[in-house]
């Protein structure tokens, strides 16, 4: 099982200019990692810089075919990418309508990734519940572009969503399923029995630790996950994917940020070996 990480773990810079995608290949390879995780949520629109990891642009297909080269010349494996859910800017498109969410998944093509991550609608207000036929409805278009280009969609749990409603998605809209472990944390799911309920669906993980009182996206051990029951069920369920981080890493001093990252290869190798 490769040791991944999502871009965002470096490419997030608080009060500070963002990081390219490229920037987060050379640092993730670094460090350690084998594997990257393209997170696509914030290259969607065009910087007044023009970024050249953005996909907002005449140049788009150019950036990612550089960013494919990066990522081959530094031994990285483009394992995951996370297509948008939100946009920087104004829209009155929903997001799985928009055209960045289409141009998303081409990139991930160009890029020879396997699996796209997104969220399920949610209701509003205080006591969200996940919208499973909506979802079905209005990611169907998108999970069907998706397979003719060689992208499978994997659906992601909020902390209101079960593995039951995760099951009912990914069997309708033919896709496979995300666990993000610190989702399930926050929404007080139980995490062994709900990974071996979605077994073979299971395409890709968002490696998270928390509290049980926030989304707080900290590094393992830095919460309450029991992550000898994470480990034991993804062994039980043979989990073939790869252990993907999603860490938040954008208040971590530039002088740390290295040794920060250096940390959560070492916790990733412990995991690991369990």
């Amino acid at each position: 099982m490769l040791l991944c990480s999502n871009s965002g773990t470096h490419a997030a810079n608080q009060g500070e200019k963002r990081y390219s995608l490229f920037e987060a290949v050379d640092f993730l390879a670094e460090v350690g990692f084998e594997a990257i995780d393209v997170n696509f949520c914030k290259t969607t629109f065009q910087s007044p810089e023009g970024r050249e990891d953005c996909l907002d642009g005449d140049n788009w297909q150019e950036n990612m075919y550089r960013l494919k080269a990066r990522i081959k010349e530094k031994g990285l494996v483009a394992a995951l990418s996370h297509l948008p859910f939100h946009f920087d800017y104004a829209s009155d498109v929903p997001v799985y309508e928009h055209p960045m969410m289409y141009r998303s998944i081409d990139a991930c093509a160009i890029l020879n990734i396997p699996y796209a991550v997104f969220h399920p609608l949610s209701s509003k207000g205080t006591e969200k519940k996940t919208l499973v036929e909506e979802t079905i409805q209005a990611y169907t278009p998108v999970a069907e572009y998706a397979l003719k280009k060689g992208v499978m969609l994997a659906v992601e749990n909020m902390k209101h969503t079960t593995a039951e409603e995760l099951i009912g998605i990914s069997e309708r809209l033919n896709c496979g399923v995300c666990w993000d472990t610190g989702h399930a944390n926050y929404g007080g799911v139980k995490q062994g029995e709900s990974l071996r309920a979605l077994g073979k669906r299971l395409k890709a993980l968002h490696i998270n630790d928390n509290y049980g009182k926030g989304d707080n996206h900290t590094p393992p051990f830095l919460g309450t996950i029991d992550w000898m029951e994470v480990m034991g069920a993804l062994r039980e369920i043979e989990y073939g994917g790869v252990f993907n981080y999603e860490i938040k890493n954008s208040r971590v001093p530039e002088s740390a940020r290295k040794e920060y990252a250096e940390y959560l290869v070492k916790v990733g190798k412990y995991l690991l070996s369990l």
